[in-house]
């Protein structure tokens, strides 16, 4: 599937996420939000930003490749946090599943 990130000349370079993204061919999934809830149920690691993320993003990877695609494929992922120091001093786990996301970890870095 081919992407294009559109950033317009007239708009202020985006910092932590795309003006918009062109994508063409392929198939189209839209992914329902997810949580830390882990294969029996419950929420993995209370308290543990770290694990929890890497939890959210292997539910994300398997509803993904069960209709044939990769992490790779995601357009476009919104991540909410209640605390942002902790969410930006651990961002190391997401860089496994999806390139999209370390585009935009780069991003919020470079923007403080």
């Amino acid at each position: 599937m081919e992407r294009q990130i559109i950033s317009p000349p007239g708009l202020a370079e985006p910092r932590g996420f795309n003006h918009g993204v062109l994508v063409e061919g392929g198939k189209t999934l839209y992914l329902a939000g997810q949580d830390a809830t882990g294969p029996d149920g419950d929420i993995v690691a209370p308290g543990d930003l770290v694990t929890q993320f890497e939890q959210v993003l292997e539910n994300l990877a398997t509803v993904v490749e069960e209709t044939g695609g990769t992490s790779n494929d995601i357009v476009k992922l919104n991540i909410f946090v209640a605390d942002r120091k902790m969410y930006r001093s651990n961002l190391e786990p997401q860089e496994k599943y999806l390139v999209t996301t370390s585009r935009i970890i780069q991003r919020l870095h470079s923007s403080k």
